[in-house]
């Protein structure tokens, strides 16, 4: 369920106050919240931390995330799909200040989709054999995706359709596609990352001014890296 108390730390007065603590996280009480099950999460400026795996056993959105400044923390624990068509993980639209951490996601249609998020963290995360893993939709701008590992996700394990994001320290391996940059986007940056075992490793369709630095990009079947209408200024 969702909103159950968290296990508590006591500061030592005998009182629950801003002081006391949810351990696991290491957040103030009145700002965290547990979560066991698929939800819609619309508590801004809260902290939800999933406290067990879930499965989610059929079409739809687990976590339908539909407020700003709200931080899912899986603590390591696993979401689990059946792969089948139109099922999200979790789904935001319209909103800012997401943070999305510490979840491994399995088995979805797509495991992460944005569309018209801004400002938002995914990080340390994993994404395995889902049909996408994260994808950033039209005017999806100035988000981050951090220090997450991808692994025989079956189409495209990264697409933006967004601009202004930052892509770093990132390990993706497996899928028709590693990462796909698309649709007249301009100013993301990728740094750090690995991309290998895909058919394609990296796919720029329609972009310009886009940032890499220090990325490897090897041991893709058909090509490392995929250029088609690309303007000059790919540096």
């Amino acid at each position: 369920g969702i909103g159950d108390a968290c296990d508590l730390y006591d500061d030592g007065d005998g009182e629950l106050d801003a002081v006391d603590i949810c351990p696991k996280i290491n957040a103030p009480l009145n700002n965290c919240e547990k979560v066991s099950s698929c939800s819609e999460l619309r508590k801004s400026n809260l902290i939800y931390f999933l406290d067990s795996d879930v499965d989610f056993a059929r079409e739809g959105i687990c976590f339908d995330i539909n407020r700003n400044d709200i931080t899912l923390d899986c603590q390591g624990n696993s979401i689990n799909g059946r792969r089948d068509v139109e099922t999200f993980a979790i789904s935001s639209i319209n909103v800012q200040g997401l943070t999305i951490r510490n979840c491994n996601f399995n088995f979805f249609d797509t495991g992460i989709k944005f569309n018209s998020v801004t400002s938002s963290n995914v990080i340390s995360n994993t994404f395995e054999q889902n049909n996408f893993g994260i994808v950033l939709d039209a005017d999806s701008n100035s988000n981050n995706i951090d220090n997450n590992n991808f692994a025989n996700n079956r189409f495209q394990s990264i697409v933006i359709s967004g601009s202004s994001n930052e892509v770093n320290n990132n390990t993706l391996f497996g899928s028709q596609v590693g990462m796909n940059i698309t649709n007249n986007v301009a100013q993301n940056r990728l740094i750090d990352n690995k991309i290998s075992g895909a058919q394609t490793g990296l796919l720029l369709e329609d972009v310009s001014t886009t940032f890499l630095n220090r990325n490897v990009v090897c041991s893709n079947s058909v090509n490392d890296l995929d250029c088609k209408l690309v303007a000059d200024d790919l540096t």
